[in-house]
């Protein structure tokens, strides 16, 4: 394993327990995402309005709700779902774009 993967690896957060209502907030957030930026790996189109509509959903939708703010694998995947996009197009971001992808095979998905 290289290096830099071995120390992405590190930072993800563990898979913690998450109430289902906050697992609907993530599940909507990342097909939501997946909507307003689809095969981003490949033409980086990204319909940027939407996105931040998407962002601002799943804020709306988890604000409150117990584990929202605790630091988790599944959290984590959920945010990069929603934010990896503005990056990939940029690589000055190369380094979060890895991280995201580690996320994105590590953490599990709903």
């Amino acid at each position: 394993m290289h290096v830099l993967a071995a120390l992405l690896l590190a930072l993800i957060p563990p898979v913690t327990p998450i109430p289902v209502e906050l697992e609907l907030c993530m599940l909507k957030a990342e097909i939501c995402a997946d909507d307003a930026a689809p095969d981003t790996g490949m033409c980086g189109v990204v319909d940027e309005d939407a996105l931040q509509g998407c962002i601002a959903g799943y804020e709306d939708c988890s604000y409150g709700l117990p584990g929202a703010s605790d630091p988790s694998c599944q959290i984590e995947r959920t945010w990069c779902a929603l934010e990896a996009p503005f990056w990939v197009a940029d690589d000055s971001n190369a380094d979060t774009v890895k991280y995201c992808l580690e996320v994105a095979e590590t953490c599990p998905a709903y």
